[in-house]
């Protein structure tokens, strides 16, 4: 007889995602030959899932943005991309789910032919499977009329529900160009990201405030490239039934596509560019499930068995948005007569967390990538790519200790940077953002069946007091089940207070000289 089923859902397991990506471009015939390879971009932007119970499918395309020279020296740039499509193998019956963020973990462009790219890239992710799973205890033990006496234990088992997801498009001026005729604009890079996101709860949804930065790099006929960007603040309502201010929200947004295009004013030009940004917000929380974990019955022997669940509890979310400053030596560059860095993209890599008391730290680096001028003796402007990295190690706010058991998922996205030259010396500013999950997993030893031995049997005793001497780690469960009595009698006549039939487990009563049994 089945006496408990507990059903739950609970994040079963964390997979890796690991798919290659890659394509042969050719230039259209419009554009010049190439002469060198100033920058490069890889971006992963995520289309579509699909779920069974066997794995769970992620597709979707990698951008590759270059910016080159031609052979006319002339600075130019193009985008192409290649899909990709992988899966991740489930081990766990009862699959209804699963979330990652794919993300780029390196890439290659290489210059072919002179007006051939060939491009691969691999798209990796830390994959979380959600299932519905059961617990559920059987046995003769609890047929009859007595109900036997049950200690329970409650599991906090990480969950994760998955809010609508929203499509918004923006479209701006990012600057205007006075004098300038439009044809003769050209936008050579365009870029877009969100910023300093978070997410506050409502009424079966989630608002998510932020800002969307676009930017482009122009080159118009009768001045060098320069850079452009304007910040746009984000407030969008994204629907989230269910959910509730205990989970740990994570907002996410991608933009999945962008535009920047010149239009002619009646002054001169406009650039403008169009967003389109899919919001979306992952809640993880703990849900707490009671099982039982042991049983007996008053009235005769029993004989239990019990198994171990083994789970992942949610131990807390740490998300960052912070601004850091580092330095860099002048002669670090390619560049002997450098000018002016026209912009900069910065991608932090972790490496390793480490816990330093009540701080995570975190160890890695960031890599730089972007494009400087170079002004000679005549005042001829050239262009060249830039690379470059320094250590990172940074120290975030946590309570969560790291010890045997405990594990950290770490994802940062890659942002523009502020370069300053001073002297011989470059500051670079950038802003760290992104988060630290940490989570353990743990096992339980609950009860699979309770079955009673009827050949013997208790009667219940009257006018007779046996005195117990327990031992130092008994609990009071322990006892309850040697004499075969009520949790609940023996705590009352011997006055052990805050103790009921479920907490059994947690009181010693090793600290009593005596106990007394009616």
């Amino acid at each position: 007889m089945e006496i408990m089923e507990k059903k739950f859902k609970r994040v079963s397991d964390m997979a890796e995602l690991a798919v290659e990506s890659s394509v042969d471009y050719i230039l259209p015939d419009y554009y010049g030959d190439v002469r060198k390879i100033l920058y490069t971009e890889c971006v992963a932007r995520p289309s579509g899932k699909f779920t069974d119970e066997e794995e769970v499918e992620f597709s979707g395309i990698v951008v590759y943005n270059v910016v080159y020279l031609d052979s006319e020296n002339k600075p130019t740039g193009v985008s192409f991309t290649s899909d990709y499509d992988g899966a991740v193998k489930c081990r766990t019956e009862g699959l209804i789910g699963a979330y990652a963020e794919p993300s780029v973990t390196s890439y290659n462009v290489r210059l072919t032919g002179p007006r051939r790219f060939s491009a691969k890239a691999t798209v990796g992710a830390t994959t979380a499977l959600v299932c519905e799973d059961i617990i559920a205890a059987s046995g003769t033990a609890f047929v009859g009329e007595t109900e036997p006496e049950t200690l329970t234990r409650v599991m906090n088992l990480r969950s994760v529900e998955m809010s609508e997801r929203v499509e918004r498009e923006y479209a701006e001026v990012i600057e205007r160009l006075e004098g300038v005729i439009a044809d003769e604009v050209e936008i050579v890079y365009s870029g877009a990201e969100t910023l300093s996101l978070r997410a506050e709860v409502g009424e079966e949804k989630v608002n998510v405030l932020g800002e969307l930065l676009v930017y482009a790099v122009v080159s118009t006929p009768d001045s060098p490239l320069y850079f452009v960007e304007k910040r746009i603040p984000i407030e969008e309502t994204v629907p989230f039934p269910g959910v509730t201010g205990a989970m740990s929200l994570i907002p996410i947004a991608n933009a999945v596509s962008l535009v920047t295009n010149v239009n002619a004013s009646e002054t001169g030009a406009e650039i403008v560019a169009s967003a389109v940004v899919e919001y979306e917000v992952r809640g993880e929380y703990n849900e707490n499930v009671r099982v039982v974990s042991d049983a007996f019955v008053r009235s005769c022997p029993t004989e239990n068995t019990y198994r171990n669940y083994e789970y992942t509890e949610l131990r807390e979310r740490v998300s960052l948005s912070e601004g850091v400053r580092c330095e860099v030596e002048r002669g670090e560059l390619p560049c002997e007569n450098l000018h002016q860095i026209l912009y900069l993209i910065a991608n932090p890599k972790i490496n390793t967390v480490l816990c330093d008391g009540d701080k995570l730290k975190l160890v890695g680096e960031v890599r730089f990538s972007g494009i400087a001028s170079e002004v000679n003796e005549e005042g001829d402007v050239s262009y060249t790519g830039i690379k470059l990295s320094v250590p990172l190690e940074e120290s975030v706010k946590c309570a969560s200790g790291m010890s045997e058991g405990i594990a950290c998922e770490y994802s940062f996205s890659q942002t523009l940077a502020s370069p300053l030259i001073d002297g011989d010396k470059i500051e670079i500013n950038y802003t760290l953002s992104g988060g630290v999950t940490v989570s353990e997993k743990k096992s339980e030893t609950v009860l699979a069946s309770s079955d009673a031995i009827t050949e013997q049997s208790y009667e219940e005793s009257s006018g007779r007091i046996t005195v117990y001497y327990p031992e130092g780690d008994e609990t009071l469960f322990e006892v309850a089940r040697k004499f075969h009595k009520s949790l609940a009698d023996i705590a009352q006549d011997n006055d052990i207070a805050s103790t009921t039939s479920l907490d059994g487990s947690s009181v010693k009563v090793g600290d009593y000289k005596r106990i007394y049994i009616f």
